[in-house]
């Protein structure tokens, strides 16, 4: 039997995953190691994570504070997080989120294995100033070069980072589990009836309402076009309203716009699995979990055609060009009354996720590296080089 390791994770907001991608990344993996017997520990930040919630899922939970702004709050989290960790003494730190590479060097100087896991490249986000965003991409050599070993859950990023750093990385795609009722094509009628939707009735968009989901220009494009199917935004704002605010002003008087908020658990599979067509219209992404869940649950999707987005929908996903708000109007009007085209799409979609995409299949690579590391059988001068695209490739 494989020797339990002690594993913490940190750089994250929290779990139970509630908003967030890499929460529920977290939320996922931690507990399938839990499930293994490994001993898995995940840091959150007190504001994300309900007091008195010690464990989910098999998982251990630490709340600790932070300084809550848009600048201090991961850093002064991942900071005290860390250094919560390394008084545990962990086998394996696995730190979450490229920005806080460089503080690996808390728990480099500790001599315990840490790996830094990459899911996106902050400096795509619209949230950021553009010295922000310089001072993100200066950040990338030394938080690839200080932690033990890294992973990326998009094979194009980690390229970059292999051409940009010298450093080999581990290439490990996100999954979806889907409840079995959605995985087996299951009626949300009876879940719908409550918001007033029918099944096939609505188009629908999954996303947290932050500039660069480019939700704005979805609105624009419905609101211009003929369309009749009402359009279902699900998602909202984090911290800052502004941008929230003006979507609801972009919508205006337009009845046929509903906004309803996070929505979770079956609640959220059955709007899935009840939409005539799912829009993404995201413009940066690390790999994209509302992607995954919407293939899983059966939708039809037209997506913005940028490569993170590509790499995983393929041609089983419909696509419009980059803030292109007339090609996004004639493709949704197009899409939505072609009914053999939209069954391609569901089948496709279902077939490719269900081959590709599975948190097994993550879990499994996190297990592998994290042994290793521990053995002492290298880090990413070899052996994550070595493991990532040929084990779990896309």
């Amino acid at each position: 039997m494989t020797p339990q390791l002690s594993i913490h994770f940190v750089g994250l907001k929290g779990v139970p995953a509630t908003y967030g991608g890499v929460e529920h990344v977290v939320e996922e993996i931690g507990a399938r190691l839990a499930a293994r017997g490994h001993r898995v520990v995940v840091h959150c930040r007190e504001h994300y994570t309900p007091a008195g919630l010690t464990t989910h899922r098999g998982v251990f939970l630490r709340r600790e504070g932070s300084i809550r702004t848009k600048h201090l709050d991961t850093l002064t989290h991942t900071v005290r997080a860390l250094l919560s960790a390394v008084r545990e003494r962990p086998d394996v730190i696995g730190l979450h989120n490229y920005p806080n590479g460089p503080l690996s060097v808390i728990a480099r100087a500790a001599h315990i294995p840490v790996v830094l896991h990459m899911h996106g490249f902050e400096w795509g986000l619209g949230k950021w100033s553009l010295l922000d965003k310089a001072i993100l991409r200066m950040i990338l050599i030394p938080a690839a070069r200080i932690p033990t070993a890294l992973t990326s859950v998009s094979s194009m990023q980690a390229e970059f980072v292999r051409h940009r750093t010298g450093r080999s990385i581990l290439h490990v795609p996100n999954g979806v589990s889907a409840p079995a009722w959605v995985e087996g094509g299951g009626d949300p009628t009876d879940r719908l009836s409550h918001v007033g939707l029918e099944r096939g009735g609505y188009i629908l968009c999954v996303s947290r309402l932050v500039p660069q989901k480019g939700v704005e220009h979805l609105i624009r494009a419905y609101r211009a076009s003929r369309l009749v199917l009402p359009l279902v935004i699900v998602g909202d704002h984090n911290h800052a309203p502004e941008y929230a605010t003006m979507l609801r002003r972009e919508a205006g008087e337009d009845r046929r716009i509903r906004f309803l908020g996070y929505r979770y658990g079956d609640e959220l599979w059955s709007l899935y699995a009840g939409c005539r067509m799912f829009v993404l219209p995201s413009e940066s992404e690390g790999m994209p979990l509302v992607l995954l869940e919407a293939m899983a649950a059966h939708c039809a999707i037209l997506a913005c055609r940028i490569p993170e987005i590509e790499d995983v929908g393929r041609d089983c996903v419909a696509y419009f060009a980059l803030r292109d708000e007339r090609d996004l109007r004639e493709k949704l009007e197009v899409l939505a009354e072609d009914g053999p085209r939209l069954d391609d799409l569901r089948k496709a979609a279902v077939v490719r996720v269900r081959r590709h995409y599975r948190w097994e299949q993550a879990a499994d690579a996190y297990e592998s590296l994290y042994e290793a590391l521990v053995a002492g059988r290298g880090s990413n001068s070899g052996l994550a080089g070595h493991a990532g695209d040929e084990r779990v490739k896309s």
